[in-house]
């Protein structure tokens, strides 16, 4: 793994939560129906609509708790890589790197921040990456 793929590790499992996260609605939209039955009124039998419903509550349930659990994760990798970035000894890499893989921001809006030309953020990325790459014994290639 490169250096610049370990720093977009944060982005991407922010991504995948957020597929999940929508999975879970859709999830939710089509088990629905289960909240409008009062179950203090219905006597439940074993029948195929209640196996459907068991398992879109397990379902649920279950994805659930891999958000929760990616969630942690990506927590926990977040803190890693700000604590990583921050070893840093130049001040210009610190900032690149935190704005870029962490806050996600564009070249384009770093470039402004810093009041860098959006070339010169380019090459300071690049710098930054390698100089990351040193210090942790990653490939930056």
């Amino acid at each position: 793994m490169t250096a610049k793929a370990y720093l977009e590790e944060i982005g991407v499992i922010t991504e995948r939560i957020k597929q999940k996260e929508i999975q879970l609605e859709c999830l939710r939209e089509t088990a629905g129906g289960a909240a409008a039955i009062r179950y203090d009124k219905v006597q439940i039998q074993n029948s195929a609509v209640g196996d459907m419903l068991e398992k879109k509550v397990i379902e649920l349930m279950e994805l659930e708790e891999r958000i929760m659990v990616e969630k942690v994760h990506l927590e926990k990798l977040r803190a890693q890589i700000i604590s990583q970035i921050h070893e840093l000894d130049d001040e210009r890499y610190i900032k690149i790197l935190f704005k870029r893989y962490v806050e996600k921001k564009s070249y384009e809006l770093i470039a402004v921040e810093c009041s860098y030309t959006y070339d010169y953020i380019r090459e300071l990325h690049s710098d930054a990456i390698r100089a990351f790459g040193n210090m942790f014994g990653i490939n930056n290639f």
